[in-house]
């Protein structure tokens, strides 16, 4: 679906190179590294927001952009006086008509996915109004809701709870297979990743290098030397 040889990924400058990485439909990918090491700018340029440093990805999609990727950002703050069924149904947007108008299905496709995410109490709520967490469910709602071949998500379990991490990274592999399409997110979280994701891509911020590895070939210390390596962590 995507492949990525011989790229370099940055803006200004070079921030790490990828030798040979694929992403297929189907699987949920976990992106871990260090701050600063070049995430949100990866996952940008897996988004077409902007241009790899050198070199070209391959797309391997046929739709028009706004029905092949969905892209979460980190943070949410809501927009006032928009509630948050409305803020969702905008994921629709790419499949209505020159009114904009949704269909049955539309709504019926929202609600599907709001009743999976359990967010049913938020929907007549402004978005205003609700956690910085629940605004970042209504991200991923938002995304599943835009029915693409590409959902990139930057840190979207960042403000939730552990049990709802969990919930919401069970789901979106989940969604990943049901839909067969390709999910890619940074996280921090590296135990609940080796739990839920199908491959793990890791930053190697000292070697600039980025890597994609397996979930039966990885572990949490093989995860740590490479996206932390030479750095101090507290024995508690």
């Amino acid at each position: 679906m995507i492949e990525i040889n011989k790229v370099t990924i940055g803006i200004n400058a070079n921030l790490f190179s990828i030798d040979k990485v694929k992403l297929e439909k189907g699987k949920l990918y976990a992106l871990i590294g260090k701050n600063g090491s070049g995430k949100s700018t990866f996952l940008k340029t897996l988004g077409e927001l902007i241009q790899p440093f050198k070199g070209e990805i391959q797309w391997r999609m046929n739709s028009r952009k706004e029905q092949r990727i969905a892209f979460v950002t980190s943070k949410f703050d809501g927009i006032e006086y928009l509630t948050t069924y409305d803020y969702i149904a905008l994921g629709r947007a790419p499949y209505t008509n020159i009114f904009g108008k949704l269909k049955s299905e539309d709504h019926d496709f929202i609600k599907n996915i709001c009743n999976k995410l359990n967010i049913n109490s938020l929907l007549d709520k402004f978005t205003t109004e609700i956690s910085d967490g629940e605004r970042q469910i209504a991200s991923i709602a938002k995304a599943i809701c835009q029915d693409t071949e590409l959902i990139i998500l930057d840190e979207p379990i960042a403000f939730l709870d552990y049990e709802n991490k969990i919930k919401i990274t069970q789901i979106l592999a989940e969604i990943a297979k049901q839909r067969n399409c390709c999910i890619i997110h940074s996280s921090h979280d590296i135990d609940i990743s080796l739990m839920m994701v199908n491959e793990i891509l890791i930053i190697d911020s000292v070697n600039k290098k980025l890597t994609q590895h397996p979930i039966e070939n990885i572990n949490k210390d093989k995860v740590l030397n490479i996206a932390f390596p030479n750095d101090q962590f507290l024995n508690i």
